[in-house]
């Protein structure tokens, strides 16, 4: 069984004082780390026999190694590429991966946003949103017509304080930017997702694959995913050096700067 990391943390504060039914139903939490992409292999190789190499790395990259997320992705892989996988059907698998996970998180966006007590402004994010064709945009054709609808941070003054131009409450100014970090949530989504695409769909042979191993770029793309806990900026830094190291095209209306992050 597995646990959020918010549930974790409630485990671990028992007796601070704490207490709940969550505390009172396990003996012990294990805290279960990213899998690498070797212990990955591994992992799905018990689980799906014979899954080609290509596969398990785009399962790797859209969990983030991330064990549950790992057979989650592989399950949802499995069912909608032939058996048995072969690497020309890559691009597809990513392609439909990629798709679902963006109709999900569309959903999940909206949803939350709707939750934010701030009418006009997320009426103003959600309708547009979801008017959006999934079935008609190219993905990249997607991002370019949600990067218009994503709503506008407050206005700050070169003092640091929030623009007076508009009749905003500090409350409404606050939850103003809690839709506006929640629409980056899912515009860096969008943004790796694509990301994901365009390096899969590049990997035609054996020795494609394994170069992509080779200098990191899987490695790199999961690392990117991983990020996404840190935030959308650190995550859009990341998975713009991906784009940078393999000269893939910035994003329209995209900063090509890229932020060099320790580790990367």
């Amino acid at each position: 069984m597995t646990v959020s990391e918010s549930a974790i943390s409630k485990f671990e504060r028992r007796g601070l004082p704490f207490r709940d039914v969550f505390d009172s139903a396990f003996d012990a939490v294990v805290d279960v780390p990213y899998l690498s992409l070797d212990e990955s292999y591994t992992f799905l190789a018990r689980r799906a026999i014979g899954l080609p190499g290509p596969f398990v790395c785009l399962c790797y990259v859209l969990s983030a190694g991330l064990p549950r997320d790992l057979i989650r992705v592989c399950r949802f892989m499995l069912e909608a590429v032939p058996a048995p996988p072969a690497i020309y059907l890559l691009k597809d698998a990513a392609s439909a991966l990629v798709w679902g996970e963006v109709r999900s998180k569309r959903r999940a966006t909206s949803l939350e946003a709707r939750k934010i007590p701030l009418e006009s402004k997320v009426s103003e994010f959600v309708g547009p949103l979801e008017g959006l064709d999934l079935t008609k945009l190219s993905l990249q054709d997607f991002i370019g017509e949600y990067e218009k609808i994503i709503p506008k941070e407050p206005a700050t003054t070169q003092a640091g304080a929030v623009s007076s131009a508009t009749s905003e409450t500090e409350d409404e100014k606050v939850l103003r930017q809690k839709l506006c970090r929640l629409a980056q949530d899912f515009k860096c989504f969008l943004h790796f997702g694509a990301t994901v695409v365009e390096v899969f769909s590049a990997i035609r042979t054996e020795a494609e694959w394994l170069a992509a191993e080779k200098d990191e770029t899987i490695k790199h793309l999961a690392e990117s995913r991983q990020a996404f806990e840190m935030g959308p900026e650190i995550a859009l830094s990341r998975i713009r050096e991906v784009r940078s190291k393999r000269q893939m095209s910035p994003f329209r209306g995209e900063d090509t700067k890229v932020l060099k992050l320790s580790g990367s």
